[in-house]
């Protein structure tokens, strides 16, 4: 197996396509975490606009149902 192939493999398994890219399902719960801009004051980092009505589950849905899935 080539390189390449196994990276697109891993990216298939691991990331999910939102609206700002290509992110793991670690991305996504540090960039939900984050604060909204309404209530953020001291943070450089707020939510991205796109988190914030976004249904992530439906992305990165819990590890149990993956499992059953299969």
């Amino acid at each position: 197996m080539h390189m390449t192939d196994e990276i697109e493999k891993w990216l298939l398994e691991n990331t999910r396509q939102c609206p700002l890219g290509r992110i793991t399902r670690e991305m996504c719960a540090r960039l939900r975490s984050r604060p909204r801009i309404k209530d953020s004051s001291n943070h450089d980092l707020v939510q991205p606009l796109a988190c914030v009505n976004c249904n992530w589950k439906q992305y990165f849905p819990e590890k149990e149902k993956l499992q059953r899935a299969a």
